[in-house]
């Protein structure tokens, strides 16, 4: 169950980036790497996100790095880099599974927050 839920975070990732976007007025090309997504975001949108990322993501990451031995930066703007094409990877894992790399399960929820701390008009109670 791990991989379609990688997938599916990777997929959540690429989603709320260009929601991100889209809330900075940008337009959307048909573009899926996580990386260039999160260039595109302006300067304080990716301080904010980076900000969030530091004190709840990476220090998770950086403690399996030391227990493990992880190869993978964890600061943000390299992860991304890592694991900009994981959507594509890990649907086709069994083609290539060296290629599979996502560890970027925190930060579905973390750019969630921030959209909601933008528009929280637009969620209405369910």
């Amino acid at each position: 169950m791990a991989s379609p839920s990688m997938v599916l975070s990777a997929f959540a990732i690429e989603l709320f980036l260009k929601c991100l976007l889209l809330l900075e007025s940008k337009e959307i090309d048909r573009i899926h790497s996580l990386n260039v997504l999160y260039r595109r975001l302006s300067h304080k949108q990716k301080r904010r996100i980076d900000k969030v990322w530091e004190q709840e993501a990476r220090p998770k990451l950086d403690e399996l790095r030391r227990k493990f031995g992880l190869p993978h930066p964890t600061d943000l703007p390299n992860a991304l880099v890592t694991c900009a094409r994981a959507f594509e990877h890990m649907r086709y894992g069994y083609e290539d599974p060296e290629r599979q790399v996502f560890y970027l399960g925190e930060l579905p929820t973390i750019l969630w927050r921030i959209i909601l701390d933008i528009r929280p008009e637009r969620v209405k109670e369910a």
